[in-house]
């Protein structure tokens, strides 16, 4: 798809995407196919174990795109948790909480469990119930409180079973 010297919009995307992955390669965003960005296409086939060609074909570009959107993902959360004071725990009350039980009774009620959470501030006996549903499909150690561990794994598979990022629903 691209090689050294193309000079396209769609590098630029190609650079976005690697600079993310790999924020210590200080890749720029020039647009140019160049050394940099191949040696961290490079990188990225040598990682993912696709032959390796330094070449941007369509697994690499797959490869590219999963691993920009698990980058990004852990972003969202990470700004997400900032404000949040881990574990949480029953009664815990914050604007956060509306789309932790909306990811929650979304997940449980796609695994086949009846949805009882309420989508609103408070971490209530009900998002208790669903965390502990939640960390047994997981297979994460039995506990009624939300980690950091858990709300990645929950928003990861929300965004899996929506099937598209949900970039717009955390601030």
């Amino acid at each position: 798809m691209y090689f050294i010297t193309d000079k396209k919009s769609a590098v630029m995307d190609v650079q976005r995407m690697l600079s993310l992955v790999f924020p210590d390669k200080m890749i720029s965003t020039s647009g140019i196919y160049d050394d940099k960005t191949k040696e961290a296409v490079l990188e990225l086939q040598r990682s993912s174990e696709i032959r390796e060609s330094g070449r941007v074909d369509m697994v690499t570009f797959n490869e590219l795109r999963r691993s920009y959107e698990e980058a990004e993902r852990k972003i969202e959360v990470r700004s997400m948790t900032a404000s949040l004071p881990f574990p949480i725990g029953f009664g815990f009350v914050s604007d956060e909480m509306i789309f932790i039980n909306t990811m929650l009774g979304f997940v449980i009620e796609y695994y086949g469990v009846e949805n009882r959470v309420r989508y609103n501030r408070l971490y209530s006996e009900a998002t208790g119930r669903a965390v502990r549903i939640i960390r047994t499909i997981y297979g994460l150690y039995p506990s009624d409180q939300i980690d950091e561990a858990l709300l990645l794994f929950l928003k990861t598979d929300y965004d899996r079973i929506r099937g598209y990022s949900s970039n717009y629903l955390i601030r």
